[in-house]
């Protein structure tokens, strides 16, 4: 309420954590791979819908150190699909490199997404791929992002990236307005402060998703998103 951010957390830990050093960056979990692979290294379902639609369920866009290759097998499966579904709707956000790693199958060159702005560091660029693992889905056939007021933080990101540059249809609810990227500071063993650090602007907007949220293509209740895009595609939604 305070910083009018809504991203800023407190959170408390059963299993005590020291840093090592000031340096020393630990999330919620101390070993943090575990915790990834029980939830699916992010990917929640990969399913082949009627009509040769891929759907792809993203949780969380998990590091890209856990996560590449997992992210790289879901794409190969639907690469072959006419039209592909990726459901964010209860995407907690994530990694801006996974981001521009899932970004990059459905791109054919090398493309700039948000750059992010430090308070007190330089900027970085975020871009996909030149090259990837197994195969592209291309920047040809049909892709509908599906989002909830709950998609957040990086899930936001790869829908107002991949929406500016017009290659998703976002179908839904606005998204939750959370743009400024955190570090994790633990402040006492048992606690840690999630902190906003620095913001993304992207190159075709100049602007972001902060309280704004991601504006859908097509605005519609949550969970009626997949219906929408599935009669999207077959060309009965005007």
């Amino acid at each position: 309420t305070l910083t009018n951010d809504r991203h800023p957390r407190v959170r408390f830990s059963e299993e005590a954590y020291l840093p090592k050093s000031l340096q020393d960056i630990v999330r919620e979990q101390s070993d943090r791979r575990i915790h990834c692979a029980r939830m699916g290294f992010g990917i929640r379902r990969i399913e082949q819908l009627p009509n040769n639609i891929g759907y792809v369920d993203v949780a969380e866009f998990v590091e890209l150190n856990f996560s590449a290759e997992f992210f790289t097998s879901a794409m190969t499966l639907v690469s072959e699909s006419d039209a592909l579904v990726i459901d964010l709707r209860k995407c907690v956000g994530g990694d801006p490199l996974t981001v521009a790693w899932m970004a990059s199958y459905l791109l054919d060159k090398r493309t700039q997404l948000s750059t992010f702005v430090p308070r007190n560091a330089p900027m970085e660029q975020f871009w996909t791929e030149e090259w990837v693992p197994g195969k592209r889905y291309g920047t040809i056939k049909p892709v509908y992002v599906l989002t909830a007021n709950f998609t957040f933080s990086g899930a936001e990101q790869f829908a107002y990236d991949l929406q500016a540059i017009k290659r998703v249809t976002v179908i839904g609810e606005a998204t939750g307005g959370g743009a400024h990227a955190c570090n994790f500071h633990w402040f006492e063993s048992h606690f840690n402060l999630l902190l906003p650090e620095c913001r993304p602007l992207n190159p075709v907007t100049g602007s972001n998703w902060e309280l704004v949220g991601v504006r859908p293509n097509i605005a519609c209740a949550a969970n009626e998103a997949l219906d929408i895009a599935l009669n999207h595609d077959k060309g009965e939604v005007k």
